[in-house]
């Protein structure tokens, strides 16, 4: 039973009560005072065990009531201690986060430095590689003052061997000459006979600068070669004839027998100095050519 049944139990007695003492005044004044004393004292005997079973109830609901207390200060005290232990773990954790905070502001100071280090290696390689790119610029200058140096020297040498060819053939026709004078002197001739040698020269180079390469050989003189008159070629042209590899050679001169718009084909003035092959080049004049 619960309090506020309580409550209106004992108003319910207290007006029974009420009620109970209006009709013994009305029962007393109707029937003679003995019946009513002992009316009156049956209710007050049923009052007074009515009060007694309510008593007791109270004490139970007091007793049980106390129970629930005791109970309830037992959980308390539980959830007092969780509590305690909760601030004690919150303590510890605190402390271990500032601990992680110290040594994150160290590591924050330690990659702070590792940072600068590393600009300052960035510098280092950024620096290191402008002077490979300029040592690397350099080799390039030098590699093409090497190779203009190798043209150079090829050409030289080419000119060098056409200088020799040329100074063997004029030897060798100032040796003739010499001869015929000889010849001519015995016979008494002169050296402006019809038998005479003279000494001129048998180049008849293009006036224009000219290059091609000799495309075929057919036999043993007659060669091809990749340029004709649509570069200025006519029939009766020189044009020195040299190799560059293995090794640069000057061979010597041919003579255009018959041309065309994109060919030409010629003869050797003279016997080369080494036999013509397919790639050969051929120039109006290897002497002059720059």
């Amino acid at each position: 039973m619960t309090a506020i049944g309580k409550i209106f139990v004992i108003i319910n007695l207290l007006f029974s009560l009420i009620v109970a003492g209006f009709i013994v005044v009305l029962y007393a004044k109707s029937t003679n005072w003995a019946d009513a004393e002992k009316k009156w004292k049956a209710a007050q005997t049923a009052n007074d065990a009515s009060r007694s079973a309510l008593s007791a109830e109270l004490e139970q609901e007091r007793t049980a009531r106390a129970a629930d207390v005791t109970k309830l200060d037992l959980l308390l005290k539980d959830e007092q201690a969780k509590v305690k232990a909760a601030e004690a773990t919150a303590s510890e954790r605190l402390k271990a986060q500032e601990e992680i905070t110290k040594g994150s502001n160290g590591e924050l100071l330690s990659l702070k430095a590792l940072q600068a280090e590393l600009e300052k290696r960035k510098e280092e390689v950024a620096s290191l590689e402008k002077q490979v790119k300029d040592k690397d610029e350099a080799i390039v200058k030098y590699i093409d003052l090497k190779n203009k140096a190798n043209d150079d020297k090829v050409a030289a040498d080419i000119k060098a061997n056409s200088y020799q060819a040329k100074a063997e053939r004029l030897e060798a026709r100032v040796r003739e000459t010499e001869i015929e004078i000889v010849k001519l002197r015995r016979t008494g001739g002169t050296a402006g006979s019809a038998g005479g040698v003279a000494l001129v020269s048998t180049a008849n180079p293009p006036s224009q600068s000219v290059e091609g390469i000799i495309t075929e050989i057919a036999g043993r003189d007659l060669v091809r070669i990749s340029i004709g008159s649509d570069a200025g070629l006519e029939k009766g042209h020189t044009l020195d004839v040299f190799r560059l590899k293995p090794t640069p050679q000057y061979l010597g001169q041919i003579r255009l027998t018959d041309v065309r718009a994109g060919e030409a084909v010629g003869v050797p003035v003279e016997k080369l100095k080494s036999p013509a092959q397919k790639g050969d080049l051929v120039a109006n004049d290897v002497i002059s050519r720059k």
